[in-house]
């Protein structure tokens, strides 16, 4: 049904430049038109963004997308409050002409609501115009999603220290910079029994930091979800090197936090395509397989660039997570500005934020000016899916090095992207602690007890004002008592296990005393 009238505020705001005008017409693309008049007014280079508001919606177009480039591309529609399987199907058919219906979630079996949809900005308003909402709907661009190692540098060197081939499992056991050569963590058993999901450029499944716990799962850098088969070592598989790098921090033999998790590679970056849709469409899929939630972290070393307007999809994807109780822990980025990373605003955010030290617990520069915790992050070495071999070369004849496929390649990186993966193992050490005494941790819970007990981080003599805090996943405290790590978990009944989908059982909750006397959860 074509929209008859309406009223129309266009409203732009950026740093440099604001405008408003109101209009009243006749047709969306009027409007839509109207709107690009006034941001133009307002800026002859808009570089950061821009929202159109348009009855009540508001179009978020980011900087890096196709739309703000070509005039056309991949657009975003969350209905607002939820939605049914029928709704999404309902938006899917009958598309204006010049548009496509492309994918859309899977709310009924417990997945997200969303529909995208491609076309122009005029496309979307017809598109929005014929369907009646019960409330507002949000709408945005697709917008790039990058993984920390583009701004990250290789270090100079490939080195073990000490016994320890990662230096960042010595520094998160003891309070100080000391370094002892040993990794002694709050827990014996080494993540056992959790999942990990790694959203990344996939996992060197084959490689020996592995030793078979790491298992291909998902694809949707393609814009489509494919789930893999375990066998398959050709799905989810890692073509760039971050996500194994990333992988084997939470959880490799040697590298690892929690060497006993186990690792699921889900592939959402193929090292050159990579959105927020591909996010998106992950988080769907994981969310409508029935995860047990308190043995379940996801993992992100990826960061939004220097986006100005926080995409909605993706926020709502990690609220939903939290909401359904999925520890989640992000890298703060290494651009150093104030919009990189993920910009969650709230300390209460859906999500753990980590940003990166190096040695001598020397701040790294490039950080994102938000996280919430402190974690190694400069010269660790990890995983790597190649390594350099030397060859015999005919034609110099003589022996050169040539870099070939390798199950025990290492390399070593700076960046956030290496300080996320010890925070995501020491959440899967936690679960794993909590799940051998049948408790069980929130998100809320993680996220509180690695800041509770994590060090004062002070640069150089400076009072610790600021609060920073550190990593620690060691036995004891400030004041050299042990530690209750589980003083913020609660009781979980053997066998009721909380799941992301369709299953509601409470994983956790207050305790009561049933008629028989024994503790249960309500």
């Amino acid at each position: 049904m074509p929209l008859q009238s309406f009223f129309c505020v266009v409203s732009l705001t950026l740093a440099v430049a604001s405008a408003r005008e109101d209009c009243v017409a006749t047709a969306a693309k009027t409007c839509a038109e109207n709107g690009d008049r006034v941001a133009a007014s307002a800026t002859n280079s808009i570089i950061q963004g821009r929202v159109d508001v348009l009855a009540g919606v508001e179009l978020k177009v980011h900087p890096d997308s196709d739309v703000a480039k070509k005039g056309r591309g991949e657009w975003i529609i969350l209905p607002d409050g939820g939605c049914r399987q029928g709704d999404l199907e309902a938006l899917a058919a009958n598309m204006p002409n010049n548009t496509r219906a492309l994918i859309h979630g899977h709310p009924d079996s417990g997945g997200l609501c969303f529909f995208v949809m491609e076309g122009t900005r005029e496309g979307v308003w017809q598109k929005l115009a014929m369907h009646r909402w019960s409330s507002t709907p949000k709408v945005e661009t697709d917008t790039a999603v990058h993984f920390d190692a583009q701004v990250a540098r290789e270090s100079d060197q490939l080195r073990t220290v000490g016994g320890l081939e990662n230096w960042g499992l010595d520094r998160i056991d003891q309070r100080n910079d000391n370094l002892d050569d040993v990794f002694e963590p709050m827990s014996k058993t080494g993540g056992s029994g959790v999942d990990v999901y790694v959203m990344d450029t996939g996992i060197r499944t084959s490689h020996t930091e592995f030793g078979g716990r790491a298992v291909p799962k998902l694809e949707t850098f393609e814009g489509e979800s494919k789930e893999c088969k375990n066998t398959d070592e050709d799905c989810a598989e890692d073509a760039q090197g971050h996500g194994t790098y990333c992988a084997a921090i939470v959880g490799g033999k040697n590298a690892g936090v929690a060497p006993q998790a186990t690792l699921h590679a889900v592939k959402v970056h193929d090292g050159t395509n990579g959105t927020a849709k591909s996010l998106y469409l992950a988080f769907d899929w994981l969310l409508s397989q029935d995860l047990p939630v308190a043995s379940t972290v996801f993992s992100m070393s990826l960061n939004l660039g220097d986006v100005v307007i926080f995409p909605p999809s993706l926020r709502s994807a990690l609220t939903e997570t939290y909401d359904r109780g999925i520890t989640t822990v992000l890298a703060s980025g290494n651009h150093g500005s104030s919009f990189g990373g993920w910009v969650l605003h709230d300390k209460t955010a859906a999500a753990i934020q980590v940003g990166a030290v190096g040695k001598k617990d020397k701040e790294w520069e490039s950080n994102g000016k938000r996280y919430d915790i402190l974690a190694p992050g400069v010269g660790v070495q990890s995983a790597w899916i190649t390594e350099e071999e030397s060859v015999w070369d005919n034609k110099k004849p003589g022996f050169v090095l040539q870099v070939v496929p390798s199950d025990t390649g290492k390399k070593t990186f700076d960046g956030t992207s290496a300080a996320a993966p010890h925070v995501a193992g020491a959440a899967a050490l936690l679960l794993s602690e909590a799940k051998s005494r049948d408790e069980a941790f929130s998100p809320a819970a993680v996220k509180k007890t690695l800041m509770k007990h994590g060090s004062d981080f002070c640069k150089g003599k400076i009072a610790c004002h600021d609060k920073r805090v550190m990593l620690y996943i060691g036995r004891q405290d400030k004041y050299n008592y042990e530690i209750n790590w589980m003083q913020e978990a609660e009781w979980a009944r053997p066998g009721a296990t909380k799941r992301s989908g369709s299953n509601t059982l409470p994983p956790w909750g207050t305790y009561e005393a049933d008629k028989d006397v024994h503790l249960v959860l309500r």
